[in-house]
């Protein structure tokens, strides 16, 4: 076998690279046709966000107007409740004793409203403000909304257990429903001052 010249040899170097590149080309054709075949039909799309997405439908959602509706029925329904509750409490008492006990837990919840309720219920009436589109309607309150319902909640709990006099239950009962009922009346306004966002 004789050696090559340098002519020869830029040939069969040129030839080699050529079936090289038709090699890699027909590797990567067949790949990609691999690759389609093993694409998921249109109807069932998997992306990362799929769970997020699924919970987003699931989410109610409603608009300013309705998310103020419920902020008022909520507010106006416990603290009808709970005033009720300390009436019926005082049902055995003596009417003497009973009416002016109401009468000053009407006026204490009355005072309470302006001077510390009124401020949560602006407060609820801006937070729903802010977010003008339809949002989870979980959302009509804030964390700390949330919280002080709860707290009121287990002081409902708490107090209907507690070994005290119904007397005075009735008064605190009639305090926080009253309080409670009366700063109800300015997300009712909202409310009723507000634009309807729906047809």
């Amino acid at each position: 076998m004789g050696y090559m010249t340098p002519k020869e040899y830029d040939q069969l170097f040129i030839k080699v690279a050529a079936q090289e590149d038709k090699r890699v080309r027909y590797c990567e054709g067949r790949s990609s046709d691999f690759a389609q075949d093993l694409t998921l039909p249109r109807s069932l799309p998997i992306t990362p966000h799929m769970p997020s997405r699924f919970l987003d439908r699931l989410t109610p959602r409603a608009y300013p107007r309705t998310r103020l509706l419920t902020a008022a029925i909520v507010w106006a329904t416990v603290g009808f409740f709970l005033t009720v509750k300390g009436v019926y409490l005082s049902r055995e008492g003596s009417l003497a004793i009973v009416a002016p006990v109401i009468l000053i837990g009407l006026l204490l919840g009355m005072v309470k409203g302006r001077f510390i309720l009124d401020r949560v219920a602006a407060k609820i009436i801006l937070h729903i403000g802010a977010k003008p589109t339809r949002a989870c309607l979980g959302g009509l309150f804030s964390v700390r909304n949330w919280l002080l319902i709860a707290v009121m909640i287990i002081f409902g709990r708490t107090l209907s257990v507690l070994p005290i006099e119904a007397g005075i239950k009735t008064g605190l009962y009639v305090m926080v429903g009253s309080g409670l009922a009366y700063s109800s009346r300015l997300l009712w306004r909202a409310w009723k001052n507000s634009a309807a966002k729906t047809p």
